[in-house]
């Protein structure tokens, strides 16, 4: 494998963290992302204590990255009702009993958050996408999003990678967030050019101010 893959257990930089090696494992719904309770009998989610069970034994087996289940960045985007997302200082919060299950194994693996938005694909009325059409495995026609819902559906996304880095990377719990998304092609060709620039400066204010009042609150 050595020989094979020379690089593959060497340090990567990616300049603002170093991963430990090059071995990524990628994102899977697993369920677990999702809450005790109704939503169990839906997709056998156990909590995040099973979540971060499930991550720790990865850390253990020393996987540079991992990256989560999907986690929505607002209502409309999430798979079904009830299920995963992180919109509030208290969502972001029960995170940590993830990330300090992965970091609490000394390994040195990193842990990265993806988010979600299920788009068209949502099994919830509430569905929303770039056009009317109902995706073929789908149960609801999502309604078109406007250009005022794009951009607040971008700024939602700057909102919880806002909310992920203030109230983890503290608790030296490095959950990083990945921008991903299920709405089709055409969304994104029609806002991918302002919307990276408009992702960061939303990002870089709800971080500043979500500092802010963790300061205030500290004092």
């Amino acid at each position: 494998m050595a020989s094979k893959y020379p690089h593959l257990l060497k340090p990567l930089d990616l300049g603002f963290t170093t991963l430990k090696n090059r071995v990524l494992m990628g994102s899977m719904h697993t369920g677990l992302e999702e809450p005790e309770g109704v939503m169990a009998g839906l997709f056998g989610g156990g909590g995040l204590t099973k979540m971060a069970a499930y991550f720790r034994a990865r850390a253990e087996g020393h996987v540079g990255l991992m990256v989560t289940g999907g986690i929505a960045p607002n209502s409309e985007g999430r798979v079904a009702p009830f299920a995963a997302k992180l919109t509030t200082s208290s969502e972001a919060r029960s995170h940590l009993e993830v990330t300090k299950a992965v970091h609490e194994t000394g390994t040195g693996s990193k842990i990265c958050m993806q988010i979600l938005h299920s788009g068209r694909y949502a099994y919830h009325p509430s569905a929303v996408s770039a056009s009317p059409v109902q995706a073929p495995i789908a149960p609801f026609k999502p309604k078109e999003l406007s250009s005022a819902d794009v951009n607040r559906t971008i700024e939602d996304y700057a909102a919880c990678a806002a909310l992920a880095r203030a109230d983890n990377v503290p608790e030296r719990a490095y959950q990083l967030a990945m921008q991903l998304s299920s709405c089709p092609a055409p969304f994104w060709r029609s806002t991918i050019g302002v919307g990276s620039q408009k992702t960061q400066e939303v990002f870089s204010e709800r971080t500043e101010a979500l500092q802010h009042d963790r300061d205030l609150a500290a004092t």
